[in-house]
């Protein structure tokens, strides 16, 4: 096996080779993945009453229907970053696997019920006051954001190192446990990468909120090919591991 420093691949050259392959169709899913999903979500709160109802069938649906999709997409961008020519009904491979790509959604979806909880203990230990004028209301508010930015941003950095999994189920058809084992053979000593590529991730997001709408759509689509381009050149350093 080759050596895995974490300067073998660069994060930035990834991103800019996912500035380059991003095309119209990967756009346009972006969008139509938007909608539908804020579409469905005012749905929801329209039709059902409780938050908590909205927010369990809000995920249910997120795992059985969007993850499948949003995965197939990820696939798509492989092949278009491998420069073949496929159409967008690849982004329905997602469904050929179900079985594994919701057992992989379900594993994901726990790692962030985890940092949900954390966020459930500071809002009961630390609750806002009344009045947001009090000096202890933007002291709560402080830690609560503090929590909430921790929590995500430890529970990301660990599914991170296990990005290749939806690739490999797909691309190579590995089941589960194997997708996630050589997801950590891949990645496991790679920390500082994988530190640079969230960070990238999220001055990418951080640009599109700034260029409002449409830069958070240009965003999320080279985010994920930037995401395949590493994937490829994992593949390429570690053939003995993905085959």
């Amino acid at each position: 096996m080759k050596d895995s420093r974490s300067d073998e691949i660069s994060v930035w050259q990834c991103v800019k080779e996912g500035w380059r392959t991003v095309n119209w169709p990967m756009i346009a899913f972006v969008v139509l993945f938007l909608l539908v999903s804020f579409g469905l979500g005012f749905a929801m709160r329209a039709v059902l009453a409780s938050e908590l109802a909205q927010r369990i069938v809000g995920k249910v649906i997120g795992i059985l229907l969007f993850q499948p999709l949003m995965f197939g997409f990820q696939f798509y961008c492989l092949q278009r970053y491998r420069n073949r020519q496929v159409d967008m009904k690849v982004v329905f491979h997602g469904f050929g696997k179900y079985k594994s790509v919701i057992m992989l959604a379900l594993l994901f979806s726990l790692l962030f019920v985890v940092a949900s909880l954390l966020n459930m203990y500071v809002e009961s230990a630390y609750k806002l006051p009344q009045d947001r004028q009090a000096p202890s209301y933007v002291q709560a508010l402080a830690i609560h954001i503090a929590a909430m930015l921790v929590g995500m941003g430890i529970v990301s950095y660990i599914a991170m190192f296990f990005f290749p999994a939806p690739f490999l189920i797909l691309d190579r058809g590995f089941g589960v446990a194997k997708a996630l084992k050589v997801s950590w053979a891949m990645t496991g000593r790679r920390k500082a990468m994988i530190a640079r590529l969230l960070f990238a991730g999220c001055l990418l997001f951080l640009a599109g909120i700034i260029m409002f709408l449409v830069g958070v759509i240009v965003a999320m689509a080279v985010s994920v090919v930037a995401s395949a381009a590493m994937y490829q050149k994992l593949c390429e350093l570690h053939p003995d591991i993905v085959k």
